[in-house]
């Protein structure tokens, strides 16, 4: 295909994204929910070069609802991610709320690429766009895109490291899902596909490149626990606090963890009415079903990377009681359902070229 007919598909769906966004767009509507505590965490950055979020909300402890991160010093750190802020900062410098939005804008169109590549790699080009179309609905359809959402950068930088890999820059790959670590800390359990990915496309030296460079994000993750909680193992979620008669009470997300309803909680991901990938995500599970076959007789290595890392994805939110919550199941493993577009434009292949293998 054409290279002008690739950027014309691509520049498409970034209008259609684009147009979305302008449409949507009122101010301050996509700082609900958890966006608005990663963007007063910006707002902190810049006005008072930290993270506390303590002067932002006055000190009022009922301003800071159940989404607040206890400090070893009192602070009052955001529960989630602290990478997305970070990132955005020069956004926000530059284009002031709005510019959260925009990095987030950037961030939905540079996973939609990553998605052409992974595709790339094992089918045509022409099967390659219509995954990424696929991705572009499945992004419609979470509402990652008018947001400002550590699930789009958790999947964008696990998708980047993704492509590292298969194009044989295993140690690039490391460094970069050490950010997707940081930037999503479940991304984690995708750890034993990734260098599953790593080992089948360049050996075992591969995967210990892969590892040696992943190190620097583990100790990022460490240092910044160390500094913001006390110790190097307890990272924000294990900090979270409630507002308790007008003081702050810490009440680990340990809780929500669970062996008692795994088999319900993971029957549920996908069947759901409401937030279920079969509602959600339909092409994608489709293509995980059914492309999965077509996808094995040319590249198995990439088959069986993609079931690694499904699996540690699936278990650890089935563990997670709360993980059907405000949408959730589609948008916490967003990173997979991208992942699943490989075996989707398998099965488009094997619909436009019936009994031919690449």
């Amino acid at each position: 295909m054409n290279i002008s007919i690739r950027g014309l598909v691509l520049l498409l769906l970034t209008l259609a994204l684009g147009a979305k966004v302008v449409r949507l767009y009122h101010p301050y509507t996509f700082t609900h929910a958890d966006a608005g505590w990663q963007i007063i965490s910006v707002i902190s950055l810049a006005e008072d070069g930290d993270l506390d979020m303590r002067n932002q909300l006055g000190g009022e402890v009922q301003a800071a609802g159940d989404q607040v991160a206890l400090g070893r010093h009192g602070q009052w750190y955001d529960v989630h991610e602290y990478l997305l802020p970070l990132l955005a900062l020069p956004f926000y410098l530059l284009f002031g709320i709005n510019g959260t939005l925009i990095f987030n804008f950037l961030a939905s169109i540079l996973l939609l690429v990553l998605v052409y590549e992974i595709c790339r790699k094992n089918s045509s080009e022409l099967a390659a766009l219509g995954a990424a179309v696929a991705a572009f609905i499945v992004l419609e359809d979470v509402s990652t895109v008018y947001y400002f959402s550590t699930d789009t950068l958790g999947a964008v930088l696990l998708a980047g490291s993704i492509v590292c890999v298969i194009y044989r820059r295993p140690a690039l790959g490391g460094l970069v899902f050490g950010l997707a670590f940081l930037g999503r800390f479940s991304n984690i359990a995708a750890l034993p596909g990734m260098l599953f990915f790593a080992a089948a496309f360049g050996g075992k030296h591969a995967a210990y490149r892969f590892t040696c460079a992943f190190v620097p994000g583990l100790l990022g993750f460490a240092l910044g626990n160390h500094l913001m909680f006390g110790s190097p193992f307890t990272c924000s979620y294990f900090r979270q606090a409630y507002a308790v008669d007008g003081v702050l009470q810490v009440v680990s997300q340990e809780r929500f963890f669970s062996f008692e309803h795994v088999g319900r909680n993971l029957w549920n991901m996908f069947i759901n009415r409401s937030t279920g990938f079969a509602v959600s995500a339909p092409l994608m599970l489709f293509g995980f079903l059914f492309g999965l076959p077509a996808l094995w007789r040319n590249a198995r290595p990439t088959v069986l990377a993609i079931v690694v890392i499904s699996a540690g994805q699936l278990l650890f939110f089935a563990f997670y009681e709360n993980a059907l919550a405000n949408g959730g199941g589609p948008r916490h493993v967003l990173g997979m359902l991208m992942l699943w577009a490989a075996p989707l434009a398998a099965c488009f292949d094997q619909a436009l070229m019936p009994g031919q293998n690449r």
